[in-house]
C-alpha cells in the first residue's frame, strides 16, 4: 500500500483518476459522524424539592473524572435519609407524593449521566480528529496533494466554520477545533481570528473566498465589528486586522462597518486611547498592548480612508475632531528623551499623518471639508509640526525624513488661504499668521535636502577600485540605505516646490521671493535632480516646477 498517496486520499478525498472535486473530503467525512448537537437534559418541576438544594446535592455525589458521573446510589441515600426525618400528620400525607419526586430526581440524573457520557465521548472524538488532521497538513507533502495546500485549508476552514457558527453546536466541541487542549472562550476566538486572518491573506483576492465570506452573511459581519470595537485586546486586533484584509477584498464591508455605528464606535474610541498613549511616552512603560491597538485601529482607519466614500463616512464620525483632542501627539520627547520614547512618538504621530495624507489622496484639495478639517488637526498640535520642521537632527535618517515626507505632503494639500471661509474677522489673522509660520518654516527646509540628495547621490559615483575594495554585503545595504534616503529626500523637495509654487502669489504680495528664491538655489535643485538616482518622471515634474519659478522670479526683480 502506498501510505502517502493513503494520506493524500484522506485529506483530498480523490482517488486515481477521479478529481477531489466531485467528493466530499475523507477528512471532513469522519468528522461529520459526531453530532455536535444534542437535546439538553431539563430538570423536572418539583413540587417539594427546591431546585438550588437539589443541584447542591447532586454536585455533592458526583464521582472525580471528567466524565462528572452521579453516583446514583448515594444520592438515592442522601434523598432517602431526608425522608427519613419527616415526622408529622402533614409529612405523612405528603409521604408518597414525595418518594415519587424522589424517583423523578433520580431519573434525571440517570439521563444527565448519560448526555456527560455522550459529551465526553464526543469531544474525546473530535480532539482525536483534530490532532490527525494536524499530522495530516504538517506530514502530507504539497506535491502529493491533489489539490493547492492553500484549497485544502480553505475547506477544512470553511468546514469548521460552519460547525462553529451553528448555534445548536456545543461550545464543549467546537472549542477544540480552533483551541486544542484548551477550553477558554477567549483564547478559542483568538484561535478562530488567527486562523481567519490567515487564510486571508493566504487567499486573497480569490472569488471563492469572497463568496465564502458573503455566504456567512450577517453573522460573521457582526461578530467581527462586534469584537474590533471591544472586548480582549488581542481579539480586538485580530479582527480590526481581518476587517483590513476584508475591505481591501470586498467594499460591501465599508456599508455595514459604517451603517450600524462601527466606524463610529472606532472613532470615538480614540478618546479613551489618549491616557495610555500618553503613558507610554516614558523610559520604561509598563504595558505597550495600548500602543498595538492604536496602531492596529488607525491602520484599519487609514484602510476605510483609501477609498472616497470611505473618507467622507469617517470625516462625518467628527475623527478629526478627535485626532485634534489626542494630546498624546503633542507629547514630542526633549531632545535628551532615549530612542525608545522617541520611537514610541513616532509610533502616535505617524499613523496620524498618515491618515491625514490618505484622507486628502482619496477626496483631493478640492474638498474644502477635508482639507479643512486636516488643517484644524495641523493647527490644533502646532507644537508637533513646527518641532518636525525645526527640531531634526543633524544627521537624518530614514524615520526623520519619513516623518518629513508625511508631514509635507499633508501640508501642501492643506495650507490655502481659500480654506478660511468660516473663520470668523477676529481669528482670521491668528489663522494666516499660523499659516505664514507654516510656510517660511517648510521653505527653510530646502536648501537643506538640495545639499542632503546632493551628496547621497555624490556616494554612489564611488570610484570602482574603492568599490571593491569594500565588502559586498556592507555596499549592498549601503546603496539600499542610499536609495531609500534619496527617494524620500526627492519627495520632500518635490512637496516643497509644489507648496512654494502653491503660495507664490503670497511671497510675491510680500516681496519675499527674491531673498529666498534665488537662481543658486534653484541651479543646486536642478543639479541634484538631473542625478540617475532620481526617476526621469519625479524630474520631469520637478524640472518644470523650476522653470516656471525661474521665470516667476526674473519677471518679478526684472533680471
Amino acid at each position: 500500500m502506498d501510505i502517502s498517496l493513503t494520506l493524500s486520499q484522506t485529506l483530498t478525498g480523490a482517488t486515481a483518476g477521479k478529481p477531489s472535486s466531485t467528493q466530499q473530503r475523507k477528512i471532513l467525512a469522519l468528522l461529520d459522524q459526531v453530532s455536535f448537537s444534542h437535546e439538553p437534559v431539563v430538570p423536572p418541576n418539583w413540587q417539594y424539592f427546591v431546585p438550588a438544594k437539589v443541584e447542591e446535592v447532586i454536585r455533592a455525589c458526583e464521582e472525580p473524572g471528567p466524565a462528572r458521573q452521579v453516583d446514583i446510589k448515594q444520592l438515592n441515600g442522601v434523598l432517602n435519609a431526608e425522608l427519613a426525618v419527616l415526622h408529622g400528620t402533614a409529612a405523612l400525607s405528603q409521604h408518597h407524593y414525595v418518594v415519587q419526586e424522589i424517583k423523578s430526581v433520580l431519573e434525571y440524573c440517570v439521563e444527565r449521566n448519560c448526555h456527560a457520557r455522550w459529551l465526553r465521548t464526543s469531544s474525546d472524538c473530535v480532539e482525536a480528529w483534530r490532532q490527525v488532521l494536524e499530522v495530516l497538513l504538517t506530514a502530507v507533502p504539497a506535491s502529493l496533494l491533489t489539490d493547492h495546500p492553500d484549497q485544502v485549508i480553505m475547506d477544512m476552514s470553511r468546514h469548521i466554520l460552519n460547525k462553529t457558527l451553528d448555534p445548536a453546536s456545543l461550545s464543549q466541541l467546537t472549542s477544540p477545533l480552533a483551541d486544542p487542549g484548551r477550553r477558554a472562550k477567549q483564547r478559542t476566538r483568538v484561535n478562530l481570528y488567527g486562523a481567519l486572518l490567515h487564510l486571508l491573506s493566504a487567499a486573497a483576492g480569490g472569488p471563492d473566498l469572497t463568496d465564502a465570506c458573503r455566504e456567512y452573511g450577517r453573522p460573521l459581519v457582526e461578530t467581527v465589528c462586534r469584537d474590533a470595537c471591544g472586548g480582549h485586546d488581542v481579539c480586538r486586533m485580530l479582527a480590526m486586522a481581518c476587517l483590513d484584509a476584508l475591505l481591501r477584498m470586498d467594499r460591501l464591508w465599508l456599508s455595514h462597518l459604517s451603517g450600524h455605528g462601527y466606524l463610529a464606535a472606532l472613532a470615538e474610541s480614540l478618546q479613551a486611547d489618549d491616557a495610555p498613549l500618553r503613558a507610554l511616552l516614558v523610559p520604561q512603560p509598563a504595558d505597550l498592548r495600548p500602543l498595538y491597538l492604536y496602531e492596529s485601529k488607525m491602520s484599519l482607519l487609514c484602510r476605510v480612508a483609501l477609498v472616497p466614500d470611505g473618507a467622507r463616512l469617517l470625516l462625518q464620525t467628527r475623527l478629526m475632531a478627535r485626532l485634534s483632542d489626542l494630546g498624546a501627539v503633542d507629547c514630542w520627547p526633549a531632545r535628551a528623551a532615549p530612542d525608545g520614547v522617541r520611537e514610541r512618538y513616532r509610533l502616535v504621530a505617524q499613523p496620524a499623518l498618515r491618515l491625514c495624507v490618505s484622507l486628502l489622496a482619496s477626496l483631493g484639495r478640492e474638498d474644502q471639508s477635508a482639507a479643512a478639517q486636516v488643517n484644524h488637526f495641523l493647527l490644533s498640535h502646532m507644537d508637533m509640526v513646527t518641532s518636525l520642521l525645526r527640531h531634526q537632527p543633524d544627521k537624518l535618517d530614514a524615520d526623520n525624513l519619513e516623518d518629513l515626507v508625511l508631514l509635507t505632503a499633508v501640508l501642501s494639500q492643506t495650507s490655502h488661504e481659500d480654506q478660511y471661509g468660516d473663520v470668523s474677522g477676529s481669528q482670521l489673522p491668528e489663522r494666516r499668521g499660523q499659516l505664514s509660520r507654516l510656510q517660511l518654516l517648510t521653505l527653510t527646509q530646502l536648501p537643506r535636502f538640495v545639499q542632503l540628495l546632493a551628496e547621497l547621490a555624490g556616494d554612489d559615483q564611488l570610484p570602482l577600485g574603492e568599490r571593491r575594495q569594500r565588502a559586498h554585503q556592507y555596499l549592498g545595504s549601503l546603496r539600499t540605505l542610499v536609495g531609500q534616503q534619496v527617494e524620500l529626500s526627492r519627495h520632500v523637495l518635490e512637496l516643497a516646490l509644489d507648496l512654494l509654487w502653491t503660495h507664490l502669489d503670497v511671497y510675491l504680495l510680500k516681496r519675499e521671493l527674491p531673498q529666498a528664491v534665488t537662481d543658486t538655489l534653484l541651479g543646486q535643485v536642478e543639479a541634484a535632480l538631473q542625478h540617475p538616482l532620481v526617476g526621469r518622471s519625479h524630474y520631469s515634474f520637478s524640472e518644470a516646477m523650476v522653470r516656471r519659478l525661474r521665470r516667476v522670479t526674473r519677471l518679478h526683480t526684472g533680471a
